[in-house]
């Protein structure tokens, strides 16, 4: 046996050199399997001395170089920030708990809708504004001044005016279209005045009788349809949306 051992020594002298790196590969690699926490600076240290004492040399491949790309820390961003979705349902709850009376006795309502990434609070016209007027109620302006430290500034706010179809006849404003436009931009100046939201966030729109929240010609549904509404959405998803429409135009111009 030993005469065997010594002419494959004689024949293969590289043998013993390459069964002496495969185990230490492989208590290399056992060992590394029984770490549970990795330290970066060490794993790099052991093995650049792995590689120094099997190739005489410090310098990794272009392989070990790669494999150590994803364990340094400069180069892996842990993403602990909400999702848009997860950042509005907080908003949400935040409005719930500040606005708890008026939504109980059914002053105001808010909803949050999870495929439109919308939170939407009405406001309707007996507490915001006077019959055929833009100015704001002083009740009203101290519910909007509410907002402040609540809305953050990842989110865009539409304010829309709503009216009911009663034609307007003389006073300051000319149709349903402008007083309905004057209430909604008579809400983002009050949420620009008090430092709300800033004017990339702010969009006011006018809608006058074209969207009824109650059918008929009732006095109660002219009440109902009368109203203030705020939509609050994520600014990521409101760029998306104008992206794709602006897509969208350019396609149906193209043909």
């Amino acid at each position: 046996m030993a005469r065997r051992a010594k002419k494959c020594r004689q024949k293969m002298p590289w043998l013993m050199t390459f069964a002496d790196m495969v185990t230490l590969l492989l208590a290399f690699f056992i060992l590394m399997f029984t770490v549970a926490e990795v330290d970066q600076a060490k794993y790099e240290q052991a093995l650049r001395s792995l590689t120094q004492s099997l190739t005489k040399s410090p310098e990794l491949s272009v392989l070990q170089e790669t494999y150590l790309e994803p364990l340094n820390p400069t180069e892996i961003e842990i993403i602990e920030e909400a999702t848009p979705s997860e950042a509005l349902i907080r908003l949400y709850e935040s409005i719930q708990s500040d606005f708890s009376r008026e939504l109980e006795t059914s002053q105001i309502s808010a909803s949050f809708d999870e495929h439109k990434e919308q939170i939407k609070i009405v406001f309707p016209e007996t507490i915001s504004f006077n019959s055929g007027q833009a100015d704001l109620h002083p009740r009203f302006i101290a519910m909007l001044r509410r907002f402040s430290g609540v809305i953050t500034q990842d989110v865009n706010v539409k304010v829309i005016g709503h009216s009911d179809p009663v034609p307007i006849r003389g006073g300051r404003y000319r149709s349903n279209w402008e007083l309905s436009s004057a209430r909604a931009a008579a809400v983002i100046h009050q949420f620009l005045a008090d430092g709300v939201i800033s004017s990339d966030q702010a969009m006011a729109i006018g809608l006058a009788d074209t969207q009824p929240f109650m059918e008929g010609d009732t006095p109660e549904a002219y009440a109902a349809n009368r109203r203030i509404e705020i939509l609050i959405e994520p600014k990521e998803k409101s760029l998306n949306a104008r992206i794709a429409q602006s897509r969208d135009n350019t396609i149906s111009t193209e043909y």
